[in-house]
């Protein structure tokens, strides 16, 4: 609806001012479209990822969206000033180490504190105790 009146307005009184050819709604509709992209992003790992304390979903989440901010900046910077300075570098640098941090926290965190969906040996050996001796007090009654 946003776009549809922007690109309304522009169409009316944007084309009569100085300098009115240049399409600047374009900008509107490709921040929509970001945010959609954002949006379906944020699903994928929901359809395609089983769960996992090892690597949850959250992280995939989070790993995708930083590359939809990568590609985000290199699209505008093509569109703007492709010979310029690329100041996408720096975004792809921060974001890189940022990835790498929320990738392999949680994956080393799971293997230091093993943090496996597996029972201990130990918690297993006390629950057949368990089971066997009210197993045996059932039978006495």
């Amino acid at each position: 609806m946003v776009n549809a009146l922007v690109w309304g307005l522009w169409g009316v009184i944007g084309t009569q001012a100085e300098g009115g050819q240049y399409p600047w709604p374009l900008w509107v509709s490709f921040g929509s479209a970001i945010l959609l992209v954002s949006h379906m992003l944020s699903m994928v790992p929901f359809l395609f990822c089983r769960r996992s304390r090892r690597c949850p979903r959250w992280v995939w989440i989070v790993l995708l969206n930083f590359t939809l901010v990568n590609l985000t900046c290199w699209i505008v910077y093509f569109f703007t000033t492709p010979d310029g300075y690329r100041w996408p570098l720096w975004v792809l640098a921060s974001t890189s180490l940022s990835m790498l941090v929320v990738a392999l926290a949680p994956t080393m965190c799971a293997y230091m504190f093993d943090t496996s969906e597996k029972p201990h040996e130990e918690e297993l050996m006390n629950e057949l105790a368990m089971a066997s001796s009210s197993g045996s007090e059932s039978e006495e009654n």
